[in-house]
């Protein structure tokens, strides 16, 4: 009996052990078949390199290299990298998801590259570019990133990446700007679809559709923005030296004013408005929301500002930058990250206004002020002067 009994334990020992490898191969073995492999980013950092991809084309004006019908989504920084080549390339038709950028193209000697119809969602930047001239952007989807769509920047190089094309492109849900040109000159912005979703100003507050910023003689044109609008940073004269015409913001016209007197807005005709260098203005009876800043005065006088609404906007409802004679009466500034923005204004005076549920009512810094019978309350902070 003792030997029968050692047999049979021995074989269920055996058994379990065999069950057990079983149990581990059949767990393993789908995990090994079925994990996919990573999608390998291109990396061109020569013109050398192109020739390691096998592309079509052989660089030349007439007969670019093309990077197309790729699927690349990786972990690495980005899904196309092209830097410091003088070739002519073209890349089109491709599915990009990345760490930093989808297409990232630096350095790239002018009139070189073509970004047609890829779709870049989920990096950081959709495309991105630097120190690149001439850079036709055109048909991408650039959605859904952290950061920015398209961001066409020269900081650090003075004005580099001049000429680029940004057209009929779809930016939609990115988590900053939709597209950012900086320290460029030169840039055709045109007929592109900006959208961003309604805001939440606890969360964020720095969402544009189209930014500008320290870059001479663009052309900002034929363009739809919903849910946000234009923004502009540096000197006036960048702006002075450009042209707006026919963009849209939330399905009214972007009212841009330049060394104008004597006018009055009261129709509900704009879906944002901005002043520079003009004096005699009258806003009254607006009502401007879901935008980034819907009110912005800069370098005029004898202004009046009157029962107007500027709620729910992301960053700003009034921006005053250095203005004088001013009056904001009977308007309401609730719901934006700033109610009103002053800096380097004069004799401004705010009556019967009403400042609610923004992170500050009223910000202001340098500037000479009178409040009187105004309405603060639920700010995060109602009033700060620095």
């Amino acid at each position: 009996m003792s030997k029968l009994k050692s047999y049979v334990l021995k074989n269920r020992q055996m058994f379990m052990i065999f069950f057990a490898i079983l149990l581990c191969v059949a767990i393993i073995i789908p995990i090994i078949v079925i994990q996919p492999s990573e999608d390998k980013p291109i990396i061109i950092r020569s013109n050398n390199d192109f020739r390691k991809y096998n592309l079509s084309g052989s660089g030349t004006s007439i007969d670019p290299y093309i990077i197309e019908n790729n699927t690349i989504k990786t972990s690495n920084d980005y899904s196309i990298l092209v830097s410091d080549v003088t070739d002519f390339f073209i890349i089109r038709n491709n599915n990009l998801q990345a760490t930093t950028a989808g297409i990232s193209i630096s350095l790239v000697a002018a009139n070189r590259t073509q970004l047609i119809n890829n779709t870049c969602t989920n990096s950081k930047i959709g495309i991105y570019i630097w120190n690149s001239p001439g850079c036709y952007i055109f048909g991408n989807n650039c959605s859904n990133n952290f950061e920015d769509g398209i961001n066409v920047d020269s900081s650090g190089v003075e004005e580099v990446s001049e000429y680029c094309t940004v057209a009929n492109n779809t930016c939609i849900n990115n988590v900053y700007n939709s597209i950012i040109i900086w320290y460029s000159q030169y840039a055709l912005v045109e007929n592109n679809t900006c959208i961003v979703p309604n805001k939440n100003v606890k969360q964020i507050w720095h969402r544009s559709g189209i930014v500008l910023s320290e870059s001479l003689y663009a052309i900002v044109r034929n363009n739809v923005i919903i849910n946000t609008g234009i923004q502009f940073s540096g000197h006036a004269v960048y702006l002075i030296t450009s042209i707006f015409e026919g963009n849209i913001i939330n399905g009214k016209e972007f009212g841009l004013f330049v060394n104008t007197n004597n006018i009055t807005i009261d129709s509900s005709n704009y879906g944002q408005l901005y002043f520079l260098n003009s004096t005699d203005i009258i806003v009254r009876d607006q009502n401007i929301r879901d935008n980034y800043t819907p009110l912005e005065l800069n370098n005029c006088s004898n202004i009046q500002i009157v029962n107007s609404t500027f709620n729910y906007n992301y960053k700003y409802g009034i921006v005053l930058r250095g203005c004088e004679d001013v009056m904001i009466e009977t308007t309401e500034c609730s719901h934006n990250y700033i109610g009103a923005y002053l800096q380097f204004s004069t004799n401004i005076t705010i009556d019967s206004c009403t400042f609610t549920n923004n992170y500050w009512g009223c910000y202001v810094s340098q500037s000479t002020y009178t409040l009187t019978d105004n309405i603060f309350s639920d700010n995060t902070e109602d009033f700060v002067e620095v």
